[in-house]
């Protein structure tokens, strides 16, 4: 097990902060979750052509492992479009995962919409799941659910 921390708790940070901060603190790992107040992590530009390559090498030179990569996916909505968007987002952000070499993305299983009801809810969220997951086993990243709502 690695001593780890969620940029949950400082989502403004840019990725040099959370490195430098992680590294003094002692800090074995990271989840990445927000950074510079964004949540889908693949439109920064830290992480898009050859910078992606440059920020793992920072991470891992560091001595620094991305436990995790947390999404805002979220599969129970009674909108089919709204669970197809989430399911995109999710393959992105599993492609960003592989290549910081990352094991899992989170997403959430969430609540019962108002008008629906706790089967189709079960139902919808883990058809998003398994679905999400057979998309992203081919890049080795797995879809772990954070259980709240």
């Amino acid at each position: 097990m690695k001593m780890s921390f969620s940029t949950l708790a400082c989502p403004t940070w840019t990725l040099p902060q959370v490195i430098e901060i992680a590294v003094s603190s002692g800090y074995e790992g990271v989840e990445l979750r927000f950074l510079e107040d964004e949540d889908s992590l693949w439109k920064l530009p830290a992480f898009q052509g050859s910078a992606l390559a440059e920020a793992k090498r920072t991470i891992c030179d560091n001595g620094l492992v991305i436990t995790c990569v947390g999404t805002s996916c979220r599969f129970h909505s009674p909108d089919r479009t709204e669970r197809e968007r989430w399911i995109e987002e999710g393959k992105r952000m599993a492609e960003l995962t592989a290549a910081l070499g990352s094991p899992g993305i989170r997403v959430f299983g969430d609540k019962i919409q108002p008008g629906a009801d706790r089967d189709s809810t079960r139902n919808w969220i883990a058809q998003g799941v398994r679905y999400l997951a057979e998309q992203t086993k081919k890049n080795g990243v797995e879809v772990w659910i954070e259980t709240h709502g």
